[in-house]
């Protein structure tokens, strides 16, 4: 009787065996062609290396790109692609761009690069492979192509949610730690196309863009507009360079409420930093606020180093260096001047090497003199010229 039923017991254990060993083959079978989406190389069903077929990333046709992107696409780093039109990654959809790619973009065909709320980017390059935005025109001129632009979901202070003035998208909300994605070691070059008498697009424009984004070594080279514009939101960028830009190198306002760090500015016609809350309604809620720190501006400068305006902004400056300028501290118009007055701007301390003839540190006449602390800086981290941190990949300088 023992052994009858030790010898079910084992027949029993030798079924449930058999049945977990299969089960567990039928699940292999059915997440193979699945787990090849990640190993590196084509196989499996995919179209592409890890792309296509059972993926759920798409793989690119042929070099063009153009029209709407509504899910995740991948770009090969050994195709040059060409952007042959407006180009926008609508919401859940999220854009991959691995080192060393390049795009370049058709000039005038309206064309740029749109990042819907909800749309994402990962472009991660590395110092000596950066992924590179630029014209396909035989002699580039800045202009050529309209720029890279970010709709988020962060608080803006024109109203809850907004259209941009350009695109017919949304941006601005709530959620301040929202992110777009995250761009490293990457530069745009000859965007800023006019979209009228009146607007232009510049290199780029983050509007509403979320705390959670990671905007990290970035170049803005040879621009018609703005090198960056922060149009509200909270993010936070960091190792920064504008350099040949025809607008403003950075532009704030809308809100913004972040944090600046190690901003290199060069060659800029307008303001190396222009900052202000709202070129409408200068007393709009929330006001722009945050800091900005280890900034080099290196002159000259039709509108001063440091151009505050539209109602000023509620911020701190920390390690200002500047050279060649006629004009430190720009301000304008009443409302900048309250904010002064009432000790809502703060430099401390800013460095005014080699001014220019004829130089004023600020052309502000209020009551608080003590707003700004003249001291020896370094900037960025080496004065007036290009930081070690730049020095691989960036251009555009002489």
């Amino acid at each position: 009787m023992m052994k009858d039923t030790f010898l079910k017991i084992i027949m029993f254990l030798a079924a449930i065996s058999v049945i977990f060993t299969c089960t567990e083959d039928e699940n292999l079978a059915e997440e193979g062609p699945i787990a090849t989406c990640f190993d590196g190389i084509m196989n499996g069903a995919e179209e592409g290396v890890d792309c296509g077929g059972t993926c759920v990333i798409v793989c690119p046709q042929g070099n063009q790109l153009e029209g709407e992107i509504v899910v995740t696409l991948e770009l090969d780093p050994s195709v040059e692609y060409l952007v042959t039109g407006p180009l926008l990654i609508r919401d859940g959809a999220k854009l991959l761009i691995p080192a060393g790619t390049v795009i370049k973009v058709q000039p005038d065909v309206n064309a740029y690069i749109a990042f819907a709320q909800g749309g994402q980017i990962f472009a991660n390059g590395q110092p000596d492979d950066p992924i590179i935005f630029t014209s396909n025109a035989d002699v580039p001129t800045p202009g050529d192509w309209g720029g890279i632009i970010f709709a988020g979901k962060a608080p803006i202070n024109t109203s809850t949610v907004d259209r941009t003035e350009i695109l017919d998208i949304f941006y601005g909300g709530t959620e301040t730690d929202d992110t777009s994605g995250v761009m490293k070691y990457l530069r745009v070059e000859y965007a800023g196309a006019e979209f009228d008498e009146t607007k232009q697009f510049n290199a780029f424009s983050f509007y509403g863009v979320g705390a959670f984004t990671t905007c990290n070594y970035v170049q803005a080279v040879h621009c018609l507009g703005d090198g960056f514009k922060f149009i509200g939101g909270s993010i936070s960028p960091k190792w920064m360079v504008a350099t040949g830009i025809v607008g403003n190198g950075f532009h704030i306002t809308d809100g913004w409420n972040g944090q600046g760090d190690s901003w290199y500015i060069s060659d800029v016609n307008k303001a190396g930093i222009k900052i202000g809350n709202n070129p409408v309604n200068e007393g709009l809620s929330p006001i722009t606020t945050g800091s900005l720190k280890n900034v080099s501006i290196i002159g000259p400068l039709a509108e001063g180093a440091i151009h505050y305006t539209n109602g000023g902004a509620m911020t701190t400056f920390e390690n200002i260096y500047t050279s060649g300028i006629d004009l430190g501290i720009n301000v304008v118009g009443d409302g900048a001047i309250s904010q002064i007055d009432m000790g809502n701007l703060i430099i401390n301390s800013i460095q005014f090497a080699d001014p220019g003839v004829g130089f004023n540190a600020t052309n502000y006449s209020g009551s608080n003199s003590a707003f700004y602390t003249i001291g020896t800086t370094i900037g960025a981290g080496n004065e007036a010229e290009l930081p070690t941190w730049a020095s691989s990949w960036t251009t555009g300088f002489n």
